[in-house]
């Protein structure tokens, strides 16, 4: 009902719904959970207009949208740590962020130039990315984001 709802109020100013992205909870529940990455891919398949799925490498729910026609915008994480399975190290956890701007830079030029990220676990594994969050609610989010925005261009990196 909720992206029906978006698809109806961006229809209504003559533009076009591009993608969806799950958020949170149900996000992290449908990188490993098959029924909640079906339910998720049969929503986006239900309407007229073809949209991309943001969803993690190698997650249930970005195969699961590819076998099903949808075009899967890989999606990796700034300011987040990851384990070497590619699931997020829990916010519970005191190494769930990176909040410092030149570590958050790093861990991001690593995905983009190298397609890999080192991990919590000492490992380092391969991770495509097509785009980047930084989470808004990342107390030094706007720093973080001008940083790279500078940084990238500087490395020859595009931001679009």
């Amino acid at each position: 009902q909720q992206i029906q709802s978006l698809q109806e109020i961006v229809l209504n100013h003559n533009i076009r719904l591009h993608h969806v992205k799950p958020h949170g909870a149900l996000y992290n529940l449908a990188v490993k959970d098959e029924k909640s990455a079906d339910v998720i891919v049969e929503v986006v398949k239900s309407f007229s207009e073809p949209l991309k799925l943001y969803a993690p490498y190698k997650s249930v729910i970005s195969e699961h949208a590819k076998l099903n026609s949808i075009e899967v915008v890989y999606e990796g994480f700034a300011d987040r740590n990851y384990h070497k399975d590619l699931s997020l190290v829990s916010r519970q956890k005191s190494d769930a962020l990176i909040t410092k701007k030149e570590q958050v830079f790093s861990h991001v030029l690593n995905m983009v130039s190298n397609q890999k990220i080192h991990t919590v676990d000492g490992a380092e594994v391969q991770l495509i990315v097509d785009t980047i969050c930084v989470h808004g609610d990342t107390e030094n989010a706007v720093d973080i984001l001008k940083h790279l925005h500078q940084n990238l261009w500087a490395f020859n990196i595009k931001i679009s």
